[in-house]
């Protein structure tokens, strides 16, 4: 997957136009929007403790309600928007912005319908860069901080860090339990500190949703 292949687009989160980005996939893409995201959210954070509008209690409250944040996918299935299907390199940057920050499925449909009223129907790869940020969503929720689809498979890596909460949560109790009933279609693996589970079958992105949705709090 090689879209945006960007020259003199300038700044990625402005208007400048200076210098050149090549040969940038969507994951790359989407990994830079999250660190600027992150970099801007936490001294937006700081400036409201600064101003008293937040205390350290909620800002722990808050992170501990999610333990992934910062997720990745990388596939070998086409997924974006195709140059005969936007092909303003521009207004492609622009959706791919837009759509890295919608975080609810409501939306995510608005932006489809939007799309298709603009564009006409959504191309298959396309269809399937939107199923991805709704893989991202589901992973997320399970733990989840990188995902492979490749030659069938669908290869999750759990959080990194071995002293997480999230090993000691009834989350991951759930999950290796449910994984544990399909032993010819998942298998979990572990090497060093580092956790995966394996999932055969998984020919499209539909097809890798339709299995993360059903794992315990999938949905």
């Amino acid at each position: 997957m090689q879209d945006l292949d960007i020259r003199g687009s300038g700044n990625l989160l402005g208007g400048e136009q200076s210098g050149f980005i090549a040969d940038v996939g969507f994951e790359t893409y989407q990994r830079i929007l999250n660190e600027a995201m992150a970099e801007l959210r936490e001294s937006l954070v700081k400036e409201e403790i600064a101003e008293g509008k937040l205390d350290e209690v909620q800002i722990r409250e808050e992170k501990a309600a999610s333990y992934v944040s910062d997720f990745q996918i990388d596939t070998d299935l086409e997924i974006m928007f195709p140059d005969e299907y936007i092909s303003n390199i521009s207004e492609r940057i622009r959706l791919y912005k837009e759509l890295n920050e919608i975080e609810n499925e409501k939306a995510l449909q608005l932006y489809s319908k939007k799309l298709v009223d603009r564009f006409g129907p959504l191309p298959e790869p396309a269809a399937a860069l939107l199923d991805i940020v709704r893989i991202k969503w589901i992973a997320m929720k399970l733990g989840m901080e990188k995902i492979l689809l490749r030659n069938n498979l669908l290869i999750a890596n759990f959080i990194s860090d071995p002293g997480s909460g999230f090993y000691r949560s009834p989350l991951f109790v759930s999950i290796m339990n449910y994984v544990n009933r399909f032993p010819k279609q998942m298998l979990v693996k572990q090497r060093e500190s580092k956790l995966s589970l394996t999932i055969r079958e998984i020919n499209s992105v539909k097809s890798a949703i339709q299995i993360l949705d059903n794992l315990p709090s999938g949905n």
